[in-house]
């Protein structure tokens, strides 16, 4: 059961267009390490008019930067897409994740 469980997810997880979380912060902490400047990015055509890219960003993992790559999200209706970044607080960098704002 856990095997098929498994394959399912892969399976489906596969052809899916990725759902950003609304508001999350996930309060993701570099120390004192700056991210390194953004990866010029390929974006490809739009799966559909009401698909928007989002960017593509440095991500921490304990001991160096990972990137990770951007990727066509459904839009809400009545709202666009507020980037994530990165900041200092302090002598520590946090990442505030991107949001969806109201028009």
């Amino acid at each position: 059961m856990r095997v098929m469980s498994s394959l399912l997810v892969v399976l489906l997880s596969a052809a899916c267009v990725v759902r950003v979380p609304v508001g999350v912060d996930y309060s993701e902490e570099a120390g004192d390490q700056a991210p390194p400047p953004p990866r010029a990015e390929v974006v490809t055509v739009a799966p559909s008019p009401s698909h928007v890219w989002i960017a593509g960003r440095w991500a921490w993992r304990g001991r160096s930067w990972v990137w990770m790559p951007g990727s066509w999200v459904v839009a809400r209706q009545h709202h666009v897409w507020v980037p994530g970044h990165w900041v200092r607080r302090g002598h520590r960098y946090v990442w505030v994740d991107g949001r969806w704002r109201r028009r």
